[in-house]
């Protein structure tokens, strides 16, 4: 299935509104801000010891890595507050079969190696937990407030 394909896809299952076609390393216009999903991983296992990586029987973890810009002129701890709250609200991956996965987490990608992430608020990881077995995976992006020109929806093919 195509790109276009899969947008049409994403956006019959989503409901309201086109999901336009994104890629990975696009720069996608959120607002006033970017964010730039950079790639897409199988979760390690096992994972870090942080509680959102255990094993689920029948899932396999996948990251998400993304990279914001444009969030500067927010204080330190309304940027930190706002990036994790807009990943784990507005991102979830749909399958072929129209289910549709929300984040189990969001997080400052340093913490994933137990590293002090500093101020580097601009990289992020986000983690599914996703069904074994199902191909045809598209991330969709919700732009809930999107400005003249910017779509509703961005959806990435990560099944690659």
């Amino acid at each position: 299935m195509t790109v276009i394909g899969l947008a049409c896809f994403v956006a019959a299952c989503g409901g309201g509104g086109d999901a336009a076609a994104g890629g990975l390393g696009q720069p996608i216009a959120i607002g006033a801000y970017t964010l730039t999903v950079e790639r897409v991983q199988p979760a390690p296992v096992p994972g870090p010891p942080i509680s959102s990586f255990r094993e689920q029987p029948g899932r396999e973890g996948v990251m998400v890595y993304v990279k914001w810009a444009g969030l500067e002129d927010l204080d330190s701890m309304s940027r930190l507050a706002f990036t994790e709250k807009y990943l784990e609200d507005h991102l979830s991956v749909v399958d072929s079969t129209g289910e549709r996965a929300e984040p189990t987490t969001a997080m400052q990608s340093a913490l994933l190696f137990m590293n002090d992430p500093g101020d580097n608020w601009r990289d992020w990881i986000v983690l599914f937990h996703l069904p074994e077995q199902i191909a045809g995976r598209v991330l969709e992006i919700e732009n809930p407030e999107p400005r003249s020109g910017q779509p509703e929806r961005i959806a990435i093919d990560i099944d690659r």
